[in-house]
């Protein structure tokens, strides 16, 4: 996008043009997060839109370009909002630093989306309490969150959500809610152009529940009577660029699979040498202990016979003495 880009990508937000990330890792990472606001941005048009937790703007100009009346797009990083100012303006969009549970807005919007961002904060009841406050009676929250793993993602998220629990602290402030997932697939798609419609889907494996979903996305309403928008699926195209990454990738691992794997048979040779090496050191080790042994035993009946010997000898010497003392 430009060369004249100082923020970095820290693993927190995605930095498309941040110069210390992987191209293509970048992209498949934008295309997950824009997703979500294509999803929101049906539900914009000529509304009024506070988005939390914008991060660095791509998808508040999202908002803005789709005929959101104003957007109020606020993150607690003033790097990351002079960044928006620079590359994401837009006439409809307001760019601010602001706190998730601390914002003021002039007066209640018609709809608030929040991607991204609950499971970062510390206070997340309070921050959620604060949006009911500045939407309209009948406004409407757009909020997604990841699904709780066993491990926590990363350690910039404070606290992940079962769907339960994301239902639940939702409905303490919001009296109507409609859930959707989403998740990234592989795919592939046969097309004589680009498509608006796709009529036929065939799905190999079923993964298309809240229970398998990577992302949860809410859609809720402060009154009974909000009516909800019917917000259509969203399928985001990006170009193959991950995908040759991802089989590059494995490329490599096989090759270093199979170099692997030939100095493991060349050290399980050489162990196998090593080993009737020391097989035969040992038989000659054991030769040379039985000969050991034998000459002990020599030594053992030569020390007996001098013994004898020299008990003869003594013998004779004293039969001697009592001769001459005669």
């Amino acid at each position: 996008m430009t060369e004249h880009v100082s923020l970095k990508f820290t693993g927190e937000r995605i930095v498309p043009e941040a110069d210390n990330c992987e191209p293509n890792f970048a992209l498949k990472m934008y295309q997950e997060h824009v997703a979500r606001y294509f999803l929101a941005a049906q539900a914009v048009k000529g509304k009024t839109v506070i988005d939390i937790g914008c991060g660095i703007g791509y998808g508040s100009k999202i908002l803005g370009e789709s005929g959101a009346a104003s957007v109020y797009a606020f993150d607690l990083s003033s790097d990351a909002i002079a960044h928006a100012r620079q590359f994401y303006a837009h006439e409809a969009v307001t760019f601010d630093v602001e706190s998730a549970h601390d914002f003021v807005a002039p007066e209640p919007v018609d709809v608030i989306v929040c991607f991204e961002l609950i499971e970062h904060i510390e206070h997340q009841d309070r921050a959620i309490r604060r949006m009911a406050r500045f939407l309209k009676p009948d406004g409407v929250l757009i909020m997604s969150t990841p699904r709780a793993l066993e491990v926590k993602r990363t350690h910039f998220h404070t606290h992940e959500f079962s769907l339960g629990e994301f239902e639940d602290v939702l409905l303490q402030n919001f009296a109507k809610l409609d859930m959707y997932f989403q998740n990234n697939h592989f795919a592939t798609m046969v097309s004589s152009s680009a498509p608006q419609v796709i009529k036929n889907i065939e799905n190999i494996n079923n993964e298309f529940t809240l229970k398998t979903a990577d992302y949860f996305i809410a859609v809720a309403g402060k009154s009974i009577d909000a009516q909800l928008p019917k917000l259509e699926d969203v399928f985001v195209f990006s170009n193959e660029a991950y995908v040759k990454l991802l089989e590059r990738d494995v490329d490599i691992l096989h090759r270093a699979e199979d170099d692997l794997k030939a100095r493991y048979a060349e050290v399980e040779k050489r162990l196998l040498e090593a080993q009737s090496r020391v097989e035969l050191q040992q038989v000659q080790l054991n030769e040379a202990r039985s000969g050991l042994d034998a000459r002990r035993t020599e030594l053992a009946e030569l020390q007996g016979q001098h013994e004898k010997l020299t008990s003869t000898h003594e013998q004779a010497r004293k039969s001697l003495e009592a001769l001459t003392d005669e």
